[in-house]
């Protein structure tokens, strides 16, 4: 697809995925899409926003943190995130946590959230560990496509400050993933899953 027929949340996207892979792409082999994210971040470069928003990184993290110290009282005993309503994990909340919590955590805003940030992602891998077909995976609700990213963006912030047993402990969950156990092979999913894979 062409990135100037694409929409604009499309190009936001491809912009977003590249901002952060890309930091850690340069070991890597050539990405089969790489001509498209470069084609998509030239059009956003080309293209001012209509009605900037004036909002700063720290407008966002601040959003984030509200949103985060909601959640963390709903943390389960066994690091997932506990609906209030349906008092169940919902969906991918638990690794979309982590990885909000560790953001929080990264930017100096509070230091006590490494430890629910850190059971969180142990939950999420675990989740992703034991998946098997047809549901796609013990992941919440079966949204184990959707757990990936989330995780992988956490792991690359809380690996550098947890103990190494538990970087050990989260490199064997992630390396005993069985993708085509855990995700669906087509539709949107699929795309997402994929992008959680890249990274």
């Amino acid at each position: 697809m062409l990135a100037s027929s694409m929409p604009r949340a499309g190009v936001l996207v491809l912009v977003l995925s590249a901002a952060w892979a890309g930091a850690w792409s340069a070991q890597l082999p050539p990405w089969p899409l790489s001509d498209t994210v470069a084609q998509a971040l030239a059009y956003s470069q080309a293209v001012p926003l209509e009605r900037p928003s004036g909002l700063k990184r720290a407008d966002y993290l601040d959003t984030i943190n509200g949103i985060v110290q909601y959640f963390r009282r709903f943390q389960g005993a066994n690091g997932t995130i506990i609906d209030q309503y349906a008092h169940t994990e919902i969906q991918y909340s638990t690794p979309c946590f982590a990885f909000a919590a560790a953001t929080v955590w990264q930017a100096g805003l509070d230091d006590t959230l490494l430890e629910p940030a850190t059971r969180a992602l142990t939950a999420a891998i675990g989740e992703l560990d034991v998946g098997r077909p047809p549901a796609y995976g013990a992941c919440a609700q079966g949204h184990c496509a959707f757990f990936t990213k989330p995780v992988m963006f956490a792991y690359r912030i809380m690996s550098k400050a947890v103990s190494a047993s538990v970087v050990a402990q989260w490199d064997a969950g992630l390396n005993a993933m069985q993708p085509f156990n855990e995700y669906p092979l087509d539709g949107n999913w699929a795309v997402v899953s994929l992008t959680g894979e890249y990274l």
